[in-house]
């Protein structure tokens, strides 16, 4: 077995509410700010973006998740004080998706041409 996953619909859960905290964090502690963030439990996603300036300078982007809105501010206001990071905003998500896993080269789907040769 190569690979083994679950997938927790966290809503259900009774985790409804998520916030995306995005981070303005020199290039120097991008790798040590970035283990810390993602070493909190809230945190399901951690990772580095680019930045577009003058108007989007946010290089690292953590999602967080929690009961409430309040819940997911306690989680990155604490990251804000373990970090010394005062340069950060928090989107909410307003929608969810319907998320679909990939799937690949299922049976009856023709390949695309460039593997089928």
């Amino acid at each position: 077995m190569r690979r083994f996953s679950a997938v927790l619909r966290h809503r259900n859960a009774g985790f409804s509410a998520n916030a995306m905290g995005v981070w303005i964090v020199p290039e120097e502690r991008l790798m040590e700010v970035g283990q810390i963030i993602a070493e909190y439990a809230a945190v399901s996603h951690c990772y580095q973006r680019p930045t577009y300036p003058p108007h989007w300078n946010y290089n690292l982007f953590s999602m967080v998740h929690g009961k409430t809105t309040e819940d997911c501010l306690e989680v990155l206001n604490s990251i804000s004080e373990q970090t010394g990071l005062a340069e950060y905003t928090m989107l909410y998500s307003t929608k969810e998706y319907k998320k679909v896993r990939v799937k690949y080269f299922t049976p009856g789907t023709p390949l695309p041409a460039s593997i089928g040769n």
